[in-house]
């Protein structure tokens, strides 16, 4: 009667949709650090932590005010609930029963409840005996009056804080991550301490040779301090074995110390690095849509100041650090992720949580840009996909790979990418024209090559009369796209223009007889 009792509001729980609402959002505000709203509970704690630890000490030597006493009443009952909270988000109990139960029915076997309920127990003590469980309930313990002689576990309310200060937290994974290195360094540390401790108990520790060191933990005592290169001086060696002792153990002490300073500085910068990546993908959840440059090179570079020129947002994925890339002063502030841009998992992360509105390859290696595009078109099949060509003959394969455009990496391309970025439905016809009519042809007219004294603007040349149409203008490394018809043209201009191959040699006749006059 009990097991179908269980099973049935198990069946229950799983179908109610508030039920699932309520869990999930509760692990969202325990749990997610993506989560946008979590801050302020991460906040909320904090100063609750703080708030009771100032009480808790000043209801040593003093009565506290009536007010702390019911803050701290207040502080207690939400630690406890979070602490049930988090126990009852750290796995689905529900779920456990109704696949059990479904296995059974399935290969009509007698389905045993007591079985699964242990396993729930052991999972629930998983979390119950995990480091952080074991800090929380630690915290609450001095609460009690009764258990007032563990006040000094109020301290471990202190690490709580490591809980909802994300970036700490996850810089205490150095010494998970990097553990063998740590350990290495233990075994060091301990095997000098013990050594040098061993050599001045065996030279001062007996016959009164030296009265401050009366058992062999004073000169472990001794030789924490010196290694530490603390020093109180309370003990010293008497004896010249026990100062060679000493020097020994100091030089000793400052190869340990330089070894664990090399392992802790590389592991943090290594740490900090991911902590800064991880912060950019979370700040692309403020953007509404944005586009993802892939490499940041020297092409790359110029889309970028011409993308923050026209207000759209971008980020750009590069295997360099940042610190690497040798930015100028106005590049600080572009968001970069560090990784492989054809990265599936890196790439998954990005797309699957945030509008992108487009994915522009940059690489120098097309091999590369194929990869970055194979990958973002199986996670996204209808994003809108650029790519720079290296060399013309890859063209085709980026075309295969899905990239909607192609870009001949030259000066201009990175212009000519934010023009695409900025009118692609002009570019489209620009490039359908070319396709249908194979006449078409796109040829450049240097102003330089034309005599002209008196100002030339864009409206007083005949285009329309040898039906050729101006895509853009180019001026060293600028390119304007589509310019408005009373741009005034300059010496050292460079017109881009589409038309018949014969009409463009007659406008460039017409150009050097007339100066562009009507």
């Amino acid at each position: 009667m009990v097991k179908e009792l269980i099973v049935k509001f198990s069946y229950a729980l799983e179908a109610s949709k508030s039920y699932h609402r309520i869990k999930r959002k509760t692990y969202e505000i325990l749990e997610d650090h993506h989560y946008k709203n979590k801050k302020y509970f991460d906040i909320l704690m904090i100063f609750l932590v703080l708030v009771t630890v100032i009480a808790l000490l000043y209801e040593i030597n003093h009565t506290p005010p009536f007010i702390i006493i019911i803050i701290e009443d207040i502080a207690m009952g939400i630690f406890i609930l979070e602490w049930l909270m988090r126990l009852w988000v750290s796995g689905n109990m529900h779920n456990k029963i109704i696949k059990s139960h479904s296995q059974a029915n399935l290969i009509e076997a007698n389905f045993k409840l007591r079985v699964v309920i242990w396993h729930i127990f052991k999972e629930k003590l998983d979390f119950i005996f995990s480091p952080m469980s074991i800090i929380d309930l630690l915290a609450i313990l001095p609460y009690y009056r009764s258990l007032r002689i563990l006040r000094i576990f109020m301290l471990f309310r202190l690490f709580k804080v490591l809980r909802y200060t994300n970036s700490i937290s996850q810089l205490g994974t150095i010494f998970i991550e990097r553990k063998f290195d740590f350990l290495t360094l233990l075994i060091l540390f301990v095997l000098v301490i013990f050594t040098g401790a061993s050599a001045l108990y065996i030279y001062e520790g007996h016959s009164n040779t030296n009265e401050k060191i009366g058992s062999f933990f004073d000169a472990i005592y001794w030789a924490v301090m010196t290694v530490a290169t603390v020093g109180y001086g309370d003990i010293s060696p008497v004896t010249q074995e026990g100062r060679v002792a000493t020097i020994f153990l100091v030089v000793c002490g400052f190869i340990v110390l330089a070894f664990g300073n090399a392992i802790i500085t590389s592991a943090m910068l290594h740490k900090l690095e991911t902590i800064k990546e991880s912060n950019s993908l979370k700040t692309l959840s403020k953007l509404k849509k944005f586009h993802v440059i892939c490499g940041f090179s020297k092409s790359a570079r110029i889309l970028c100041r011409e993308l923050k020129t026209i207000n759209e947002p971008f980020i750009i994925i590069d295997k360099l650090p940042s610190t690497e890339l040798n930015l100028e002063e106005d590049e600080f502030e572009y968001k970069f992720i560090h990784g492989e841009a054809s990265s599936h998992r890196l790439l998954e992360r990005i797309f699957l949580k945030n509008k992108v509105k487009s994915l522009i390859a940059m690489s120098n290696n097309d091999a590369v840009n194929t990869s970055i595009l194979l990958n973002a078109k199986s996670i996204k099949p209808h994003l809108e996909l650029i790519s720079i060509v290296n060399l013309s003959k890859n063209e085709p394969k980026l075309r295969l790979a899905g990239a909607t455009k192609t870009i001949m990496i030259n000066n201009l391309s990175a212009y000519v990418g934010a023009g695409y970025i900025r009118h692609p439905i002009a570019f489209e016809a620009v490039e359908r024209l070319l396709v249908e009519d194979r006449r078409l042809v796109i040829d450049t007219i240097d102003m330089e090559e034309i005599s002209f004294k008196e100002v030339i603007r864009i409206l007083d040349m005949n285009f329309k009369k040898f039906k050729i149409i101006l895509i853009g203008i180019s001026n060293g490394d600028d390119f304007r796209f589509n310019p408005p018809k009373e741009t005034s043209l300059l010496k050292n201009d460079v017109l881009i223009v589409v038309g018949y191959e014969s009409s463009i040699k007659e406008f460039r006749l017409y150009m050097h007889r007339f100066g562009g006059k009507k």
